[in-house]
């Protein structure tokens, strides 16, 4: 029997689609065996530049899906032809088309010994005749705020580089790219450029899961109008009324604040402490919000979100929601000198001083290295004490389909591997994935002075997990 493939040289290679994955039989590296560029703008895409068939172009690695010895000829052109024209799960049928959208089915008999093996091209008409990087670049980042949210030129561009796919103008491309954004990566650029999109479509799925009592701003009538079930204001108002950001005034209203969720999570904990499960161990001897950590530097010093005190050691926790999705740069007072802060260690003086030359970031550094030095600060007089900063954070549920929410994960690692050694552990975690450890823990374990973790889990995923 005649053995039928399709050729993947672009997106295909990662995402074969609904349809064509579940009846490919096996993988084959190869190489296209026709030059290929980044010569067409993909409506779909938002613009965006994607690659095709062009005599400007050279071979690129691809590879072969060879599909189960049941798919006809005729149905492996109509899968990838739907698979190519958004058309999945139609049942519509491939025709040859000749308008310069057309997506063409052809074939590239004998290639790697496969008898028939499939590609799509575009009539030339539908092709940009002569490609050059800056106009690739410009069309890329453009289609950032057109294209469905990871669907864009600079996703895709990625996409193809991480899977081997270079072509002539793909250095240059990227270079441009680059330059454009004045980021440092491809991801980045993503990010930077994504974020206010994503920010705005995440607050009003935020708001759609807070239902009909936040306004057309985003804010509930009360503070109380913003707890989940099982937290009460009496379990957090005197630790956040002594706090220095006046976070009970407007801001806690916010379906977006971030003071609302580290209390939605952590409250029923203050009069439960033998039930919190964090970093591996069970129970707290005391928790409070809005903890001030002096550095011993002068002015208004930095708040913990949350303090977590334990036999023998303390957690600092920094929380985020929907702050890190906006790009900012790391500043510091001029007061932050390497002589007046004699204790602080060179990992994280190294990762101050980084900081502050790196420009825009979605991580705070600036914020972190000022919790570093308050809980080091509070380490000094006590002899057999640890300390532990934890930034916590919350992502959508298909976080890893989203460039900002990759790059803020890049960032957080770079930062935890220049700062292992310190004296004060540094921890990061999502909130989703802190929600599923307490779910597992719950479903193992009796209840712990009687409180119900699985519901807090379940309140409060039914209140913050949302998708794009």
């Amino acid at each position: 029997m005649t053995k039928i493939g399709i050729l993947a040289y672009g997106s295909l290679i990662r995402d074969p689609g609904v349809e064509i994955q579940p009846l490919v039989a096996e993988r084959i590296a190869t190489q296209s065996p026709f030059p290929v560029e980044y010569a067409r703008l993909s409506r779909s895409r938002g613009g965006g530049p994607t690659v095709v068939p062009h005599t400007s172009g050279k071979p690129v690695p691809a590879t072969i899906l060879v599909l189960k010895n049941s798919v006809s000829l005729a149905e492996a052109k109509n899968l990838l032809w739907r698979r190519e024209t958004r058309n999945e799960g139609t049942g519509k049928l491939y025709v040859e088309g000749s308008s310069p959208g057309s997506v063409l089915v052809k074939d590239s008999p004998g290639l790697q010994g496969i008898g028939h093996v499939l590609f799509t091209d575009f009539p030339p008409s539908g092709k940009v005749a002569h490609p050059d990087a800056h106009s690739l670049a410009k069309a890329a980042v453009a289609s950032v705020a057109k294209a469905p949210i990871g669907k864009d030129g600079i996703s895709y561009l990625m996409q193809l580089v991480e899977s081997g796919v270079e072509t002539a103008l793909t250095g240059e491309y990227c270079a441009e790219v680059l330059l454009l954004t004045g980021a440092k990566t491809l991801l980045q650029a993503a990010g930077w450029l994504q974020a206010n999109r994503v920010v705005k479509q995440l607050e009003r799925k935020l708001c759609e899961r807070a239902g009909p009592r936040v306004d057309a701003r985003g804010y509930f009538p009360t503070v109380e109008d913003n707890l989940i079930p099982g937290v009460h204001l009496r379990q957090f108002d005197q630790d956040l009324r002594a706090g220095a950001g006046h976070e009970l005034d407007q801001k806690f209203r916010a379906v977006r604040s971030s003071t609302a969720l580290v209390v939605n999570a952590f409250a029923p904990f203050k009069e439960q402490p033998g039930a919190l499960l964090l970093l591996e161990r069970l129970g707290v001897g005391g928790l409070r919000f809005e903890k001030s950590l002096p550095t011993g530097l002068r002015g208004t010093a930095p708040h913990l979100d949350v303090w977590l005190e334990r036999e023998n050691g303390v957690v600092g926790i920094e929380s985020k929601l929907l702050e890190y999705f906006a790009p900012k740069k790391a500043k510091f007072a001029g007061s932050y000198e390497r002589a007046a802060l004699p204790r602080a260690e060179d990992c994280w003086w190294e990762a101050l001083e980084e900081a502050k030359r790196a420009g825009n970031r979605q991580l705070d550094v600036a914020q972190l290295v000022k919790h570093y030095l308050g809980l080091s600060n509070h380490l000094r007089p006590a002899n057999g004490i640890s300390a532990t900063l934890l930034y916590l954070f919350w992502e959508p549920s298909n976080a890893s389909e989203l460039a900002v929410c990759r790059q803020h994960r890049s960032e957080i690692e770079q930062l935890a591997g220049k700062v292992t050694n310190s004296k004060v552990s540094f921890a990061w975690k999502s909130y989703p994935e802190l929600w599923e450890e307490w779910s597992i823990h719950a479903a193992s374990s009796v209840q712990v002075d009687h409180f119900d973790l699985a519901a807090h889990v379940e309140h409060l995923r039914r209140r913050y997990s949302v998708a794009l």
